[in-house]
């Protein structure tokens, strides 16, 4: 594959040898007028002029990307530095946006459990819906949906709990069942958090 540099250095050669053609051209009807030569020359002038043009423009938008390329090297762009702030302020827990643009190497290094990604996959679930909420039973459907496994209810529940537990989650109050991504402590009870999840 060419590399920009590389196609820099033909566009110049070509750019070059349109404006040596140019200047014989030029040369050429000025010097003998009114010949036959004289008037395929003038004839010629046109394209060698827009030939000529064009490669020029060419160059210079081949260079203004090259400045651009190796300005983007020098200063890490405005998405690295936040995708970094991002995964800073929560040093201890890797979310699924932490992942993205990452080498498979370097995923391969993760300790990424079973359970986090299923703790991933149920937070995009809740958040997907309208209301930020999903009941156990629409969970057990989006889930089989997606992976065609079979969850049993009560292990879902227990799971849920335990996510519940790690603030991943929180149960609605004064509706069983029901789970969201928003905060709700300020609604519970504090009896609320200690219930065990239904069998």
């Amino acid at each position: 594959m060419l590399s920009i540099a590389q196609s820099q250095d033909f566009v110049k050669q070509q750019r070059d040898f349109y404006v040596r053609e140019l200047v014989k051209l030029k040369s050429k009807a000025n010097s003998e007028p009114s010949t036959p030569a004289s008037k395929r020359a003038l004839e010629k002038l046109p394209l060698h002029e827009r030939l000529c043009k064009g490669f020029e423009q060419l160059n210079q938008a081949i260079e203004e990307d090259l400045a651009k390329n190796l300005k983007a090297l020098d200063e890490p762009s405005a998405n690295a530095t936040s995708d970094l702030a991002s995964l800073l302020t929560n040093p201890t827990d890797i979310t699924p946006s932490a992942l993205d643009g990452l080498p498979d190497d370097l995923i391969q290094q993760l300790q990424i459990s079973e359970s986090d990604r299923f703790q991933w996959m149920v937070i995009d679930l809740i958040d997907r819906t309208p209301e930020k909420m999903i009941s156990i039973e629409v969970l057990l459907i989006a889930l089989f949906k997606i992976t065609e496994k079979i969850y049993e209810r009560g292990d879902l529940a227990n799971r849920m709990y335990r996510l519940s537990r790690k603030n991943a989650v929180y149960p609605v109050s004064g509706r069983k069942g029901i789970y969201t991504t928003i905060p709700q402590t300020d609604l519970l009870e504090p009896s609320d958090l200690d219930k065990e999840p239904e069998s």
